[in-house]
Parts: C-alpha cells; sequence; structure tokens
C-alpha cells in the first residue's frame, strides 16, 4: 500500500499545484449558483412537486426496480421509452441510467471493425470513454471545434485512405454535442449534415448528437435542436438527458429499431446495471406532462430573456475591460450566435 499511496499522493499534489485539483463543494447553502444546470428551475417548481407527489400515491412500485432491464419485465420503462419515441419523432428509444452510460455504451458497442469515428474536439468525456472500448478506436480521430472547413479535410483524409468508406463498405460517425457546455455555442448541424451528404454519396454516414444541454429548451415544447430544424430523419441517434433541465435522471437514445436491438445485447451500460428506479421513471414521465402542456416554452422564453439580458449587461462591462486579463469565447463578444439568434444559457 505505502508504494501505491505514494504514486496517489504524488498525482493528486501535481494537480494541485496546476490549481486543478478537484474538491467537492461544501457550505454553499447561502451562495447564489451559476453552475446549476437546472435551466427551468423545475427541481423546485412546486406545481411539478405536486404532481410527482399525486402520481408517487397511484402507483405500487415506486422503490427499486428489480434488477436489469434484461431480467426483469418493466412495464413502465417500456411505456415511457413508446412515449418518448412519439414525443421526440424517433422510430425507438431506450433508456439509460445517466447520460454518460448512454454515450459510453453507444460508442463503445455501434461503430464496427473497419469503421470511423470523427469527433468534436470538445465532446463530452463520455464519448471519449465509450471510444476507447470501440471496435473502432484506432480510428477515432478529432476535428477542430465547430469547424466545417477541419471536418471535411479529415473526411477527405478518410476516403483517400480507406477504400472501404471510399465506397460504401464501412461507416463514418460523427460525434457532436448541439450545444456545448464548454463554451455555450451551437453545432452547425444543418451544415454538417450537408457536408456529409456531399462527401458521402452513399449515405455512408452517421451523425451522432448529444442533447443533454437542450432537452427542455429549444423546439417546440423542448424537443430540442436537431428538432428546431427539422433534421430529425437525418441524425442516426440522439441522446437526452432528464438530470439537467427536467429535474429528474437518467437519459434516452433515441434511434432505430435495429440500433436499439443492437445496444439491449452489446451496450455493457445497458445490460450490467440495474435499471432506472420507479420512481424516477414516473418523475420524468411528470416532468415531460409539463413540456406538453406548455410550460416548458414559458420557461424556455423566461431564461432566453435572463441569458440575453445577462449576456448585454456582461459585454457592456467587457468592452471597457483589458482583453490581457480576461479569455471568453467568441459567443460573449458579439451580439448574435451561430444559430439563428438562439440564446444559449451557458456563459462560461
Amino acid at each position: 500500500m505505502g508504494e501505491l499511496e505514494g504514486k496517489l499522493k504524488k498525482a493528486l499534489k501535481s494537480r494541485e499545484e496546476r490549481t486543478i485539483l478537484r474538491r467537492l463543494p461544501t457550505g454553499t447553502g447561502s451562495l447564489i449558483d451559476f453552475c446549476s444546470n437546472d435551466y427551468l428551475s423545475l427541481a423546485s417548481n412546486s406545481h411539478l412537486r405536486t404532481r410527482f407527489l399525486n402520481e408517487l400515491s397511484k402507483h405500487e412500485k415506486i422503490l427499486g426496480s428489480g434488477g436489469s432491464r434484461l431480467l426483469t419485465d418493466i412495464p413502465g420503462h417500456e411505456a415511457l421509452e413508446t412515449r418518448l419515441a412519439s414525443f421526440f419523432n424517433a422510430p425507438a428509444a431506450l433508456l439509460f441510467n445517466s447520460g454518460f452510460d448512454a454515450n459510453a455504451g453507444f460508442f463503445a458497442a455501434v461503430p464496427q471493425a473497419g469503421d470511423v469515428i470523427l469527433y468534436d474536439e470538445y465532446i463530452h468525456a463520455s464519448v471519449h470513454d465509450g471510444m476507447r472500448s470501440s471496435r473502432a478506436r484506432d480510428s477515432a480521430w478529432s476535428f477542430k471545434h465547430n469547424s466545417l472547413a477541419s471536418l471535411e479535410h479529415l473526411l477527405g483524409a478518410v476516403i483517400e485512405d480507406r477504400a472501404s468508406v471510399r465506397v460504401g463498405e464501412n461507416s463514418v460517425f460523427v460525434a457532436v454535442e448541439s450545444l456545448y457546455s464548454m463554451d455555450g455555442d451551437f453545432a452547425p448541424l444543418r451544415e454538417i449534415v450537408s457536408l456529409l451528404d456531399r462527401v458521402l454519396p452513399y449515405r455512408n454516414h452517421h451523425l451522432v448528437v448529444d442533447e443533454a444541454h437542450t432537452t427542455g429548451l429549444y423546439g417546440e415544447n423542448g424537443r430540442g435542436i436537431v428538432s428546431m430544424l427539422g433534421l430529425e430523419t437525418r441524425v442516426t441517434a440522439r441522446l437526452h438527458t432528464f438530470g439537467k433541465a427536467l429535474a429528474g435522471s437518467g437519459a434516452v437514445i433515441l434511434t432505430s429499431p435495429l440500433i436499439r436491438d443492437y445496444l439491449v445485447n452489446y451496450a455493457r451500460p445497458f445490460i450490467y446495471t440495474t435499471a432506472l428506479n420507479h420512481a424516477s421513471v414516473i418523475g420524468i414521465g411528470c416532468s415531460f406532462d409539463m413540456l406538453e402542456e406548455d410550460v416548458g416554452n414559458q420557461l424556455s422564453a423566461q431564461l432566453a430573456y435572463i441569458c440575453a439580458h445577462f449576456r448585454r449587461a456582461l459585454r457592456s462591462y467587457l468592452r471597457t475591460s483589458s482583453g490581457n486579463w480576461i479569455c471568453l469565447p467568441d459567443v460573449l463578444w458579439t451580439p448574435e450566435n451561430d444559430l439563428n439568434h438562439v440564446v444559449s444559457p451557458i456563459i462560461p
């Protein structure tokens, strides 16, 4: 233990010296929280709380789930998946315990030997973990953040180097987030779809979009950016999470029935874990009730107003500040962002 203890201490000391040592926050109850991802404040919404408690009182099973989905027949989970597939206009849906599990499971399982994964350099850590376990792990390369030129350059290199991709025998997976939590900017989804269609005429491309930070905020009744842009049929898989704007837990992958069946058989984070408990599934349903009743649209409009106001005030201050001591993403320096003036709630 002595040798291991020394190595662990050395690693932590190195992080501390570089001012990147992580610590759990304590004693912050009296402070204003600017880091919360409870975008719509549903976690403290009295109407959602009342609805949730009422629904709990109607169900016999609310605690636990009984085991893995593969071992336990859980009708409530399947009913929610059917509802989510319909709500998001998707062919099929599969619940996961978290967005991290969903991303890691998808990218570890679905890309096959000979396939290629191209990912935005700011993609979430869960995608990286999935790619490390993927059959395509040695053919995964990043492109510059939100850069169509960088993505096109990579695609050109892949097509030139991989005859199987060039003739449509192997696939290219492209991993992006519709809204990035790093800089609070949006992926150019329309342009990415057009680029993929142009350079891969056999349509052997698969765009995978993480919508964790857009669920409940954009599109009709909070259906997300992909839905808002009408790209549901152009995206192979979408990830939506319930632990941010919807005040719940868990996530869903929206995809084809074939890929859903494949994930049930090969996605280890889905197979080897206890399913979401009944209370979580009931809570998710209550949150979507509120979205469908237009409450989400009202709350997201209020959020957009607050964010726009804050940005205007911040820009006014930044104009009189020295650029030598502050570094912020371009989206905070300019009046518009790159998605038709849609306001991001993330201000790093």
